[in-house]
């Protein structure tokens, strides 16, 4: 990043698919499961290769580049997720420490941050 503040990390973790081919990479691994850039930092779960058809976490992170506030980009993207009926969720984080997550999916799931040593969930 070429700001003075720190970089903005991103991590996902897989479950894994069973029964998958030897060999798949899966989406954790990819632009599209997993982005951060000096904008926004994004992380995605959900149907691996329909977060790979969307390359949603790069997406993300570009709308926020372009100018996008983190939550603009948020509604804009999973409004055209619901109408082609992609099943994936994604939780972000901009370089001001806005964070964002939305899901297609009927399916509840924890967002957390920390704030010093407190760590706040929603």
């Amino acid at each position: 990043t070429t700001s003075r503040r720190p970089p903005t990390p991103a991590a996902t973790s897989s479950g894994g698919k069973p029964f998958a081919q030897a060999g798949r990479v899966s989406d954790s691994g990819l632009p599209a499961g997993t982005y951060a850039s000096a904008s926004a930092a994004v992380s995605c779960t959900g149907f691996g290769e329909e977060i790979i058809d969307e390359c949603l976490a790069a997406r993300l992170s570009q709308r926020v580049a372009d100018g996008s506030p983190l939550a603009a980009a948020f509604a804009k993207t999973f409004r055209e997720l619901r109408t082609r009926k992609r099943r994936l969720a994604a939780i972000g984080i901009d370089r001001h420490g806005h964070a964002c997550w939305a899901s297609t999916l009927p399916v509840l799931f924890a967002v957390g941050r920390a704030r010093g040593r407190r760590v706040e969930s929603f």
